[in-house]
C-alpha cells in the first residue's frame, strides 16, 4: 500500500507509479484482434505481467487484475485483508460482492473480468 495517499478530503492517490504500462493502441502490429488476459502466472506473491504482451495486444483485463487482485480482494498482494474486507453480512446477501471480487481477481472463464468490473461498480456506487 505504499503507492497509495489519502487526501483530507477522501482523495486516494496514486505515487510513485514507476511500473505504469502507457500502450499507444493506435501502433499495435497485431493483426489478429486478440485480447491479453493477466493470470499471474509464475509469481505467487507478486503482480507480474509481460511489456512485450501489454504491447502487442489492442485490449487487456490487466489493470482489472492488479485492482482486484493486487487492492482489493483477502490475501491482496498489497494489503493481506485487502480494501473490501469483512463486508458486513446484510450487503453480502444483497449484492455477492465477495464473489464478485473472487471472480475478478481469479476469473472462472477468461475475459470474464470485462463483464464482472462493471457489476462489481454499479454495487459498489449503489452503497455510497
Amino acid at each position: 500500500m505504499d503507492n497509495f495517499a489519502v487526501r483530507r478530503d477522501g482523495t486516494i492517490l496514486l505515487i510513485d507509479v514507476e511500473n505504469i504500462v502507457i500502450v499507444d493502441r493506435l501502433n499495435i502490429k497485431n493483426d489478429q484482434n486478440k485480447f491479453h488476459h493477466s493470470k499471474g502466472e509464475f509469481c505467487k506473491d507478486c503482480l507480474n505481467f509481460s511489456f512485450e504482451d501489454l504491447c502487442t495486444y489492442s485490449l487487456s483485463d490487466h489493470n482489472y487484475y492488479v485492482i482486484c487482485k493486487g487492492l482489493l480482494v483477502p490475501g491482496s498482494y498489497f494489503s493481506s485483508k485487502g480494501l473490501l474486507h469483512d463486508i458486513p453480512k446484510e450487503v453480502e446477501i444483497q449484492t455477492n460482492l465477495s464473489h464478485l471480487l473472487k471472480e475478478c481477481a481469479e476469473p472462472t472463464k477468461i475475459f470474464n473480468r470485462f463483464h464482472i468490473v462493471p457489476k462489481l461498480l454499479q454495487v459498489m456506487k449503489s452503497l455510497l
